[in-house]
């Protein structure tokens, strides 16, 4: 057995957990994706963990400053995949977090190539999203693909911006866009606990993944969306492992790459819709 640290906290992994994990990605992985997956396996940037659970809990804790952690499948940090082995996890509930955690992988090691591969994907997802939210017919698109753009490689939410790409289409009154953006900007607190999370604004996310990709990924609590449009590909990456932009961006990844970032900082610029 091998001892990894991670945050100051001990994870182990074996020889044994790898090859495992091979085959449960061979049964039960998507053709398309499934070779890529075990390549990456031997690579070491996907690596299976155990733990008990509680520890795990922690870690995650640590890693993701939020609580509550309702899924406790995986994560990536430093270049890695972790996905963790517990007693009660089915093969498909490991299988889908290697390929979601190994897509944040890619992100992070090529953020600007992975945003201008899945750009589209994004400007379908959050102008259903935000005309919806904001009560719109349509938006002006040169102010939103800016928006999406400096969100999705550099974290930053413009919200004079946004509210420039609606304003002249949005049927809410000043107060009502004041009130959306607080729903949306609470995930941006440092107080932000999912809990308390608008249960308007899940809807809305859901259902925005419901028309771009007519399904959703019951294990995954919306929310990262907000601030992070990777994780869109990787919700994707669960609801249809053969799409194009999901083998696409898995191929990105490059063993022993580090990462440009390993989290987007989420940085709130200065406007009349920060508070």
């Amino acid at each position: 057995m091998e001892k990894i640290i991670i945050d100051g906290i001990a994870m182990y992994t074996s020889d044994e957990l790898k090859e495992k994990l091979k085959d449960f990605i061979n049964k039960s992985g998507s053709p398309r994706s499934k070779g890529i997956l075990i390549q990456l396996i031997d690579d070491g940037v996907i690596i299976p963990i155990i733990n008990e659970q509680n520890i795990l809990r922690k870690l995650l804790m640590k890693i993701r400053k939020q609580r509550p952690i309702d899924y406790l499948f995986g994560f990536a940090v430093n270049g890695k995949c972790y996905v963790i082995f517990l007693p009660h996890y089915t093969t498909q509930d490991i299988v889908d977090t290697a390929l979601h955690e190994s897509l944040h992988v890619a992100h992070r090691q090529f953020p600007e190539k992975f945003t201008q591969l899945n750009m589209s994907i994004y400007l379908d997802f959050y102008s259903y999203f935000y005309k919806e939210l904001f009560k719109a017919d349509n938006y002006n698109p040169k102010y939103f693909s800016i928006f999406i753009e400096n969100l999705a490689y550099k974290g930053w939410f413009q919200g004079d911006l946004l509210y420039s790409a609606f304003k002249d289409y949005t049927k809410l009154s000043i107060n009502q866009i004041q009130e959306a953006f607080g729903q949306v900007l609470y995930v941006y607190r440092k107080d932000f606990n999912y809990s308390n999370f608008s249960f308007h604004i899940k809807m809305l996310l859901n259902a925005a993944y419901r028309e771009v990709f007519n399904n959703i990924d019951h294990q995954v609590g919306v929310y990262q969306e907000i601030y992070n449009p990777a994780e869109i590909i990787c919700v994707l990456s669960t609801i249809h492992p053969e799409h194009p932009n999901v083998i696409k961006s898995l191929k990105l990844i490059v063993p022993d790459r580090k990462p440009a970032t390993d989290s987007l900082p989420k940085k709130l610029m200065k406007g009349k819709f920060i508070y």
